[in-house]
């Protein structure tokens, strides 16, 4: 985010919902930590639905800026697969990392992905976008993107259900491990480790 008053209030923002949640955060509360008043703070938003709206709209276009800036593909498809099938498991390992440390490291990153565990179980759409980044709306991708490794010949064959499955709960569970108090770089190590023997397993051997 910028250096603007808005850019300023959805930064406060989130690091209190990260800490207190959406419902136990007021606008008062906001506006205190900003040095300014309600008034000053309402010509910007016009509520904290609002603010919190802002602030989940922001953080998408930083995740998808993170993930370009990775090398990761927003989307599964044969061009997709094709570069991955390219890329040597170190190249892969490196991909896995970066966009762990994000998740891991980063601190608003971190800070939106605590917001959404907190609210995803009382506000719709935090719901969904806790639900597209860590939970079903990854074994969706990856079993897409699994599927087109093995349909062009990438990947063994193999229930790319499991696949997906198989690759992800590790990377998640790390990251929640992370929250717990593991050290970011001990679990990057980790993801890193992870990524190479899931490709070891899976890729398909030259001689076949």
């Amino acid at each position: 985010m910028g250096d603007t008053t808005k850019d300023r209030i959805l930064d406060v923002s989130l690091r209190l919902f990260a800490r207190d949640g959406f419902e136990a955060v007021s606008t008062s509360a906001i506006a205190g930590e900003l040095g300014m008043t309600k008034s000053a703070l309402y010509k910007h938003f016009p509520d904290k639905r609002a603010i919190f709206d802002s602030l989940v709209d922001a953080m998408l276009e930083e995740h998808r800026a993170a993930v370009a800036n990775a090398g990761v593909a927003i989307e599964p498809g044969k061009s997709a697969a094709s570069a991955y099938a390219a890329t040597s498991p170190e190249g892969m390992a490196k991909l896995g990392e970066a966009l762990f440390r994000h998740w891991t490291a980063d601190e608003r990153a971190v800070a939106f992905r605590r917001m959404l565990s907190i609210e995803r179980f009382r506000d719709k759409r935090a719901g969904r976008v806790y639900d597209e980044f860590f939970a079903g709306g990854q074994i969706a991708y990856h079993e897409a993107m699994f599927a087109e490794m093995v349909e062009i010949g990438a990947f063994e064959p193999g229930d790319t259900t499991q696949m997906a499955l198989d690759f992800w709960s590790p990377i998640f569970l790390l990251m929640q491990a992370t929250d717990g108090g593991m050290d970011v770089k001990k679990a990057t190590k980790l993801v890193r480790g992870h990524v190479l023997s899931f490709g070891t397993a899976h890729v398909r051997s030259d001689d076949e």
